[in-house]
């Protein structure tokens, strides 16, 4: 048999890769194997994590636009290193009541937009039937739950695949209708996929955008969550366009980051820390990150650093 020459060689390979991506598309459901261990949607503060070094003006400027809005926003979202620093807050505190009334509000809303969103996450390559099937998991989401021992953190269960559950902290810290859908949509991203991480090759591609973006590769838990994060926001997009509000949307937009606006930006080796969290998210949406900032500002330096 004549050997392949190296274009031939090139064209089989790409062809292969083709066929095999499409095969982890098709998103098949299947029960997990064994009870997973509980994920906490942010890692406990142990190693420093460096930001990527963006090579934009625009996204320190829009970084410093979320943070300096949380401030001046009645509903700003207070920030997850003070949250976690906070005493534990009983199921019946006021905040927390309220939390789970907005929670539940914006569930039916979330469960709408979350397809849309991961169609944009994903460059627009999601079928009909993907999307469709994407649909009929987040639907199946319809309870949610409050957990002191949850704390300021947000989970989705495999065990309890029909709730979300918010810790009372994190419930009474998230202020506002976009920085509560915001994590619904995180949450529903990770139902969506479910045990068998039927989703991974769309955290694989925004992965390797990020890893393109940032000083060093982003492993693969990392990937997943960075990926629900952007899901969050982009539901918030779409939320902001379709809701009119007494709030400027610039406004509105950054509430969706607010959470990340910390002081000590600690993560894990599974986890970016908030800050290089929310410095990703502008960096692979400049279109946001130039929507916060505003037109004609963010252009005054032109060294490029982050």
């Amino acid at each position: 048999m004549r050997p392949l020459k190296s274009n031939q060689l090139a064209r089989l390979h790409a062809t292969l890769f083709t066929v095999i991506a499409l095969l982890c598309t098709q998103l098949t459901v299947a029960g997990p194997s064994k009870k997973p261990q509980k994920r906490k949607r942010r890692p406990a503060a142990t190693s420093k994590v460096s930001e990527p070094a963006l090579p934009s003006d625009i996204v320190s400027h829009a970084v410093a636009a979320v943070c300096a809005e949380r401030i001046r926003d009645p509903q700003g979202s207070i920030p997850i290193d003070v949250m976690a620093a906070q005493n534990a807050l009983p199921l019946n505190d006021p905040r927390v009541v309220a939390g789970v009334a907005r929670a539940r509000r914006l569930l039916p809303v979330a469960k709408r937009l979350v397809p849309l969103a991961l169609s944009r996450v994903a460059d627009g390559t999601l079928d009909t039937r993907t999307l469709n099937w994407i649909a009929t998991r987040v639907e199946g989401v319809d309870t949610i739950k409050a957990e002191v021992e949850e704390r300021d953190n947000s989970a989705w269960r495999p065990g309890d695949p029909r709730s979300i559950i918010f810790g009372t902290i994190f419930l009474a810290g998230l202020r506002s209708d976009e920085a509560t859908l915001a994590v619904l949509a995180h949450e529903l991203t990770h139902a969506a996929s479910g045990p068998e991480q039927a989703l991974q090759p769309i955290f694989t591609l925004i992965g390797d955008k990020a890893s393109r973006l940032g000083p060093s590769p982003i492993g693969a838990t990392a990937s997943m969550e960075l990926t629900c994060e952007m899901a969050g926001v982009e539901a918030v997009r779409n939320y902001v366009a379709r809701t009119p509000s007494g709030a400027a949307a610039r406004r509105r937009l950054a509430r969706a980051l607010e959470k990340d606006c910390v002081g000590k930006d600690l993560g894990d080796d599974s986890h970016l820390s908030p800050r290089a969290t929310m410095r990703l998210l502008l960096g692979l949406e400049p279109g946001l990150a130039k929507s916060i900032i505003g037109p004609g500002k963010g252009k005054r330096h032109k060294s490029g650093r982050g």
